[in-house]
């Protein structure tokens, strides 16, 4: 394909005015017409050789590769015919040129989510939220450890020794059942007894002539005496006179509680840093989820491009032949032939010995006394 050197001068707007306009010229798109998520070139020439937009309707095409006279886009979700224009980095906007969209919406079974063709298959209801094209209850666990999540699951459950509160978060369950005074179990009390009396077992007794230590049993907590019975590491806590691990769940829905339990499990989604994540691949065929996982991986010599896989075309360096993506990088003009991808003159001198190859040089000379035929042979002298 050939265009016009970017010094010529071109017609646009009313009849018969010429323009020496630096804005970018869009002169074709080729191919013309085709799906989104497919790639196509725009040619023309001052497209500058900063990177702008281009615009497909109301829609922004991603950037595939940029040039001062061609640019490869991926086409957006959009439907029907529509206008191109692009504008340069300068946000100076070219003419437009019409592009058809051909599309046919892909719902199948799905009852919501994106049709494929910019449009919807559906809405889901209040407290929904479409998954895979199924409408599904959206668990409400923000904030919450433990408890309904409003779709008949729980949130999460807590660790033993301790209980759900109505607010959804699992709390201590204190061990005062029957007692009077000592520790509740929670880094609390029981209750404290009167002046004179000592806490034996979590009943309040006056306290004999000698004291005997009460640790039968017990590996921590008070004696009884005024003393203890033992200390617990710093990573164990003392628990009805046993040092056992306390778990931490302050702020999580899911994951390890650092005692060999979990702080909750997720219903839906997967738990990333304590937190429950559902994947976010609503219109993307590859690139990350969102949850650390990925929404799919391209086939080459595809790539992923803002969530679709699109072909990216080599003509980096070349201007015809394959672009690698089923297109071309260009076409040579009459007489000359695309040679690794440059346009050049390939010599003829097939069944010829002598005379022009056709490129300006020639396929050989005679020996004196021989004379070059038309059909490049030579001769002997008459």
């Amino acid at each position: 394909m050939q265009f016009p050197d970017s010094n010529a001068r071109y017609r646009f707007g009313e009849a018969g005015t010429t323009t020496a306009s630096k804005a970018p010229v869009l002169i074709s798109v080729q191919p013309s017409t085709a799906k989104p998520a497919a790639t196509t070139t725009l040619h023309g020439i001052r497209f500058g050789a900063q990177q702008g937009k281009v615009w497909f309707g109301s829609a922004t095409a991603a950037i595939i590769a940029w040039q001062a006279q061609r640019v490869d886009v991926v086409v957006p979700a959009v439907a029907g015919t529509v206008a191109v224009k692009l504008v340069d980095s300068a946000g100076v906007v070219s003419n437009t040129v019409p592009f058809a969209v051909t599309c046919v919406a892909s719902c199948g079974t799905a009852a919501c989510g994106p049709d494929g063709c910019g449009g919807s298959c559906g809405a889901c209801g209040a407290a929904q939220a479409c998954v895979d094209g199924t409408c599904v209850c959206e668990a409400n666990c923000t904030g919450k450890q433990c408890g309904p999540d409003g779709c008949g699951q729980v949130c999460g459950t807590c660790a033993s020794g301790s209980s759900c509160s109505p607010s959804g978060v699992c709390a201590c369950a204190k061990t005062c059942g029957g007692l009077s005074c000592g520790p509740d179990g929670c880094g609390g009390s029981c209750g404290s007894c009167a002046s004179g009396q000592v806490c034996k077992a979590g009943v309040c007794k006056d306290p004999p002539s000698s004291c005997d230590p009460a640790c039968a049993g017990k590996s921590c907590g008070p004696d009884g005496c005024g003393g203890a019975c033992g200390y617990c590491n710093p990573s164990l806590s003392c628990k009805s006179g046993k040092c056992v691990c306390v778990p931490k769940c302050t702020a999580k829905q899911c994951g390890s509680d650092g005692c060999g339990a979990t702080c909750g499990t997720c219903a839906a989604g997967t738990c990333v840093k304590g937190a429950c994540c559902l994947p976010k691949c609503a219109g993307k065929t590859c690139g990350d989820d969102g949850c650390g996982g990925t929404c799919g991986a391209c086939i080459p010599p595809k790539t992923c491009i803002q969530g679709i896989c699109a072909c990216v075309p080599a003509c980096a360096t070349a201007t015809c032949g394959s672009n690698g993506c089923g297109g071309t990088c260009g076409t040579c003009a009459p007489g000359l032939t695309c040679i690794k991808g440059k346009c050049g003159c390939e010599p003829d001198c097939k069944g010829k010995d002598c005379g022009p190859n056709g490129c300006g040089g020639t396929c050989g000379s005679c020996d004196s006394g021989w004379t070059c035929s038309k059909s490049g042979a030579c001769a002997a002298d008459k």
